[in-house]
Order: C-alpha cells, then sequence, then structure tokens
C-alpha cells in the first residue's frame, strides 16, 4: 500500500457495485504458423495484435453511481493481488481509489477540463470545430497553443511563444522540450525554405509489426486494376476462394496502414480504403495487397509534406474534387475523393466509398463535389474564429475548386437544370451551387489528367502517381539534401 500512498485505501466491494473486466498480470507470448503462396513464416504471437493469452487476472468493479459523479474513479476498485497484504476482516477486499489517477477511462477526459478551464480562465478562445486548440491575442502578438494527452505544442512569435510557456508552467508541471520535433508518430524538419513533416519511424515500426521490414520495393502501392468483377484483382470473396485466416491480424494492419495514410500519405489513401473495405472477409488476394503497400512503403519510407515558408503573400487555399465511377466492382457504388491544398501542399484529403448507387458519371463527381464542399464548412467557421480573434488573414474567399467533369461544373455554375436525366439525384447534391452564390467558392474545369484527386479514386500506373503526388507537395527527405 506504500505504492498507493493517498491515492487509495482498502475497502470492501461495495454491495451496489459490478464486477466487470479482466486485466492480466502476463501475457503469454505465442506462436502462430502462417502460410502463404510464397513462403512459410513463423510470426511472433505479439505481432498478431488484437489476440492475446492471459495466465492470470485482476477483477476491476464499476459503481454506477459514481459514473455519475464529477470526481474521478472514486469506487472504481481493483482486487488486492498477491503482492499486497489485505486486512483479514474484509469479506472481499479492493484498493478504492481516492482521486484521479493516470490511466483511468475518464482521466484524459478530466485533464483536459482542467486544461480548458485554466486556458479559458487566462483569456484563451477555442472552437467546437478544434476544440483542442486555444488561442489569444496577446500584448506581443498572436499565440497558438495546441493539446493532445499531455503533449501540448505552442506556436506565435518569441515572445508570445515565451509568455505563454511561463502562463502554463505556473499552472502545470511542465517541462520544455524546445522546438518541436515530432508529435504523435509525426516528424517535424523545419528547414530553411519551409516546414516538412513525415513519418519515416513510424513507418518503420509498422512493417515491423507486419513482419515485413526486408520486403522488397515497389514503385505503386497497388497494381492497377479492372473493375469489372471478374477481372478485378481486390474484388470480394468469390465462391470458392479461401478466407484469409488472420481476420484480427488484417484488420490491424489496416487500421495502422490508415493513420499513415490519413496523416502524411495520400498516395497510399485510396489503396488502403479499398483493401480496407474487406476487412470482415479478406482473402489472400487482399493480404497480398497489404503486402504490396508495405513493399511500396518500403521503396519511399522518407516521403512526406513539404509546406513552403511564403512571406508577404496571403495562403492560397484551393480544393481538387473527383469520382472513381462503379469503383466498387461488386456492388457499383462509386469512390470519392477530395483533396485542399494549401501553397500546393495537401493539408486536407479523404477517399471513401459514396453511400448511394450513381447512375452516371456526371452524378458521382456531384456527389463527390458535395462531400468535399462539406470539409469548406468546418474549414471557414475555424478559420474564421481564429481571423477574428488574431486579427490573421488566413482564408481568402472565393477558393478555386477544381473538377474534371464538364458537366457537373456547368450544372453547377448554371444552377439546377431539371431533365429527365437528371430529376431523381437528390437537391441536397446541388448545395454547392450556395457556395458559388455567397461568393465562397468558384468552381472550374480541369483535364482529368492533371487532377490530382485523382490519386483518391483508383490505382495509377507509375507516371500519373508520380505526377500527382508532386502537384500535393509529396517529396523524399533525400531530395533536401541533394
Amino acid at each position: 500500500m506504500a505504492a498507493a500512498g493517498r491515492a487509495s485505501q482498502w475497502a470492501d466491494v461495495p454491495t451496489e457495485a459490478k464486477i466487470f473486466g479482466i486485466q492480466g498480470d502476463e501475457i503469454q507470448r505465442d506462436i502462430e504458423e502462417r502460410t502463404s503462396k510464397n513462403d512459410t513464416k513463423v510470426i511472433p504471437w505479439h505481432q498478431r495484435l488484437g489476440h492475446m493469452s492471459l495466465t492470470s487476472l485482476k477483477r476491476l468493479i464499476n459503481n454506477n453511481s459514481v459514473m455519475e459523479s464529477r470526481e474521478l474513479a472514486q469506487h472504481l476498485s481493483d482486487a488486492g493481488n498477491e503482492d499486497i497484504e489485505a486486512p483479514s476482516n474484509l469479506k472481499q477486499p479492493c484498493v478504492k481509489l481516492l482521486k484521479s489517477l493516470y490511466g483511468l477511462k475518464q482521466s484524459g477526459r478530466q485533464w483536459y477540463k482542467r486544461y480548458s478551464d485554466v486556458l479559458k480562465g487566462e483569456g484563451y478562445t477555442n472552437t467546437e470545430e478544434v476544440p483542442s486548440v486555444f488561442f489569444k491575442n496577446t500584448a506581443h502578438g498572436p499565440s497558438i497553443t495546441s493539446i493532445y494527452v499531455d503533449d501540448t505544442n505552442v506556436m506565435g512569435n518569441k515572445e508570445a511563444v515565451k509568455q505563454t510557456k511561463e502562463m502554463l508552467t505556473k499552472n502545470f508541471q511542465m517541462k520544455d522540450f524546445g522546438q518541436v520535433t515530432a508529435c504523435i508518430g509525426v516528424q517535424i524538419e523545419h528547414i530553411k525554405d519551409g516546414t516538412f513533416i513525415h513519418q519515416t519511424v513510424m513507418t518503420k515500426k509498422i512493417l515491423m509489426a507486419i513482419n515485413l521490414e526486408n520486403t522488397s520495393m515497389r514503385k505503386i502501392p497497388l497494381e492497377v486494376r479492372n473493375v469489372e468483377f471478374e477481372k478485378d484483382v481486390y474484388s470480394k470473396q468469390k465462391d470458392t476462394e479461401e478466407l484469409y485466416p488472420y481476420i484480427q491480424s488484417y484488420q490491424a494492419y489496416i487500421g495502422m496502414l490508415s493513420y499513415l495514410a490519413n496523416t502524411t500519405r495520400p498516395d497510399i489513401s485510396f489503396s488502403v480504403n479499398l483493401l480496407a473495405r474487406f476487412s470482415n472477409a479478406p482473402t489472400w488476394r487482399h493480404y497480398s495487397g497489404i503486402r504490396q503497400i508495405c513493399q511500396y512503403l518500403n521503396g519511399t519510407m522518407d516521403h512526406g509534406l513539404f509546406y513552403p515558408r511564403i512571406k508577404g503573400q496571403r495562403p492560397l487555399i484551393q480544393m481538387y474534387s473527383d469520382a472513381g465511377y462503379k469503383s466498387d466492382s461488386s456492388t457499383l457504388i462509386s469512390q470519392t475523393g477530395y483533396v485542399y491544398t494549401l501553397n500546393g501542399t495537401a493539408f486536407l484529403w479523404r477517399s471513401n466509398k459514396q453511400t448511394i448507387t450513381a447512375t452516371s458519371t456526371f452524378e458521382s463527381e456531384l456527389i463527390a463535389l458535395y462531400e468535399g464542399i462539406r470539409e469548406f464548412v468546418w474549414l471557414k467557421n475555424f478559420t474564421n474564429s481564429l481571423q477574428q480573434t488574431l486579427d490573421l488573414d488566413i482564408l481568402q474567399t472565393p477558393i478555386d475548386v477544381f473538377v474534371d467533369n464538364q458537366s457537373a461544373v456547368k450544372q453547377i455554375n448554371q444552377g439546377y437544370i431539371r431533365t429527365q436525366s437528371n430529376k431523381h439525384i437528390d437537391p441536397k447534391y446541388y448545395r454547392t451551387r450556395e457556395f458559388i452564390s455567397n461568393g465562397d467558392i468558384r468552381v472550374h474545369h480541369i483535364p482529368g489528367d492533371e487532377n490530382p484527386a485523382d490519386l483518391f479514386t483508383k490505382t495509377l500506373n507509375v507516371s500519373r502517381l508520380r505526377t500527382h503526388c508532386d502537384k500535393l507537395g509529396l517529396r523524399s527527405r533525400q531530395s533536401f539534401t541533394q
């Protein structure tokens, strides 16, 4: 009990408490033998994410009445183990927590609440769009601070940053690590002409977790596919086809690759989204697709996004939208792809299956444009809050939006024209017209070969992949030293 100190005390399990869950003291590592078409490998059990074999258990209890309390974990209890001698007068001894402990389910929320209260008390503001970002126009200039769990980044000029740090260290026990070089798995390098973000270390860890750190290299994430069902290399399971036996491992691999795809690697976004469709019933073909993505990552390990430093100019924000008609070969549902760029570098993108079946390329493009413009609403609200509070000129409207379907561009710019071919389309997909009328956006046509959003709707050959990656600001770390 000495270790617990004043944070806990011995108590009997309350009669109204409900025992829930288990927690392991030890994880028995085992191995699994996995056979692929090319070779046989022995994979350590711990590399098969989502699986644990428990040899000893701890009981946890949950008092429902406590969950409604303001204080954290007042009656959340951990049964005593062999290393601690429990009082003999207790029928079912447990350790009652008297105050908040790091790592409990509610700790993150409680910590954020305290952090938020302190900053708001100091005059900082945040928004519903991004509640983890706080900002204030100090006497020394704008100051912006963001928090993720217990990591805080501060942005602004030298004096404003210094003042914010002093305020934070006055209210919290903090350690200053200086200029940020890494955050939540993202490496940040400040170079002469701008900022380069990449995930080289994270990529290495992922390849090791999938046991493919020594795999060969490829120049494209996935081979160019045919969307006809019988010819589609990545179609769903066929009648007599064998399933990939380690489904939970497959799902874990998709999760890890998705983090890369959504953070610094838009070039694998469509490929990961395509393979994620089959997470409930993957086949060996789909696992082969994961191997191909890993081989591509192995050859582009140090690739990331470069944001150039532009002084004396307003930030240039543009959007590109595209649709992959009948991208899903089994359901014939199309794919949405869009990307927002800041001074020529991607900062917000998405690749996902549409929720309804489009009956024409025009309709699928209209849906993709609508979904992309919805992000603009969030972006506008957030930047407006920054501009009003910090007196900064961030978002200049109208922004230019590029679409490679001439019919969609014509309909959006001229307004909804009801015809036999489009009268079934939900009017909400024409909402983009409102943003044009309000002066928020301008929609232009762009040739398909020049549209970088093409990257988010289909698999591409080496030449087109490289062209679109260059347009999105994807570069290798090595290119800065050449």
